[in-house]
């Protein structure tokens, strides 16, 4: 009989000490829990931070973008005139004059670009199509002399 109680006391430690190490292992592994969601909150911060930093960047981006298309509308009006006064000839040289030397280095910059070159060339269409039943057939960003954009106009 005392093997028994001896056997059922044993029992007792053992399921004592499981259920202690159990609730340990459980504590641990909330504890781990925890320190894996901060670690991914952390790195969702620098995510959510590096997002609105190339948001900004697009942001400032878009605005040069519009600045710099708005300074070409200004350089297409000023030329109107000059257009206006222009031989009928089939290829017509024009000039931009522009204002400042910083001006010319972005021109020169983005020149090269095909969406630079496609913007010029709709721009001269849609401003320049109707004069004297004439169609701007192809306009060539030719050189840049001096402080001027040369450009080489084709009429149809």
């Amino acid at each position: 009989m005392s093997e028994i109680l001896e056997l059922q006391t044993q029992l007792l430690i053992v399921e004592q000490n499981h259920k202690t190490i159990t609730d340990m292992l459980h504590a641990e592994i909330e504890e781990l829990k925890q320190i894996i969601n901060d670690k991914i909150c952390e790195k969702c911060i620098l995510k959510d931070q590096k997002y609105m930093n190339l948001q900004n960047k697009y942001q400032a981006l878009a605005h040069e973008f519009e600045a710099n298309k708005k300074k070409l509308k200004e350089l297409l009006d000023d030329t109107e005139q000059k257009l206006t006064d222009a031989e009928p000839t089939a290829t017509s040289l024009f000039r931009f004059p522009l204002k400042v030397e910083s001006d010319l280095e972005k021109l020169e910059q983005i020149s090269n670009n095909e969406r630079f070159r496609k913007l010029v060339v709709e721009a001269f269409r849609d401003r320049f199509s109707d004069r004297d039943n004439r169609t701007v057939h192809k306009i060539v960003i030719d050189q840049f002399i001096s402080r001027e954009l040369v450009c080489k106009c084709v009429w149809e």
